[in-house]
């Protein structure tokens, strides 16, 4: 078993990040005193609102990069091919099995274009998990390609210019009573289908979702009994 560790370049790249911007910051202010008094108060406020939208992201993405991986423990299990993550207090043993759907979020490298802000160097994969439960691992950490490796995960990838964490992915996974909902909804509606309807239903496992084909499973075995 590895623990992941936070990578020194990476954490000196997200460092100089945030210095950076914190310096640009205050260059811009003490120029804007200093350099333009002549411009209108409206001017210097657009201006303003301009150059925190250009420095805040790099800013905003070292910071919950850091709050994110930095706030728990990783580790890697190649030989059982297992991830378990232990945060404030709690330990959660990952398999492929436990993972409802997975997301590979980055910046389009390859994508040239001057009117594309896009920052590469930061990258991460999301893991929905039963309950809807979320893990989100960055490269930070390590490079998503080796969790996706270890865990073989059938992934989403996902690319945006600026790749802030976002919780809200996975938001269609169903827990375990939203799931106990959707059957109960569809055996009232499967009631009037005839048994080879319902097996037809039960056998495509691509046309029909996973809480429709057990409505359909369980109709057919109440009508055997």
């Amino acid at each position: 078993m590895t623990r992941l560790k936070p990578r020194i370049v990476k954490i000196l790249i997200f460092l100089l990040s945030i210095l950076f911007t914190v310096i640009c910051a205050v260059l811009l202010t003490k120029n804007l005193n200093k350099g333009y008094d002549g411009l209108e108060t409206a001017g210097a406020i657009v201006f303003t609102v301009l150059m925190i939208l250009f420095f805040s992201p790099p800013l905003l993405l070292s910071v919950t990069y850091f709050y994110t991986d930095l706030t728990k423990k990783v580790f890697l299990d190649e030989s059982r091919k297992q991830i378990i993550v232990r945060k404030w207090g709690k330990e959660t043993v990952i398999t492929a099995d436990e993972i409802k759907d997975s997301f590979y979020v980055k910046a389009d490298e390859l994508f040239s274009g001057l009117r594309h802000y896009r920052f590469p160097m930061y990258k991460y994969v999301m893991l929905i998990l039963k309950e809807r439960k979320r893990v989100c691992i960055t490269n930070l950490l390590c490079e998503p390609e080796v969790v996706i490796r270890v865990l073989d995960l059938n992934y989403k990838l996902i690319y945006t210019d600026v790749p802030f964490i976002k919780w809200n992915l996975g938001s269609g996974v169903l827990t375990t009573k939203e799931y106990e909902a959707k059957v109960q909804e569809f055996e009232k509606n499967f009631q009037e289908h005839t048994n080879t309807k319902l097996a037809d239903i039960v056998s495509q496992r691509n046309v029909y979702a996973d809480y429709a084909r057990e409505a359909a499973t369980r109709i057919l075995n109440k009508r055997k009994h």
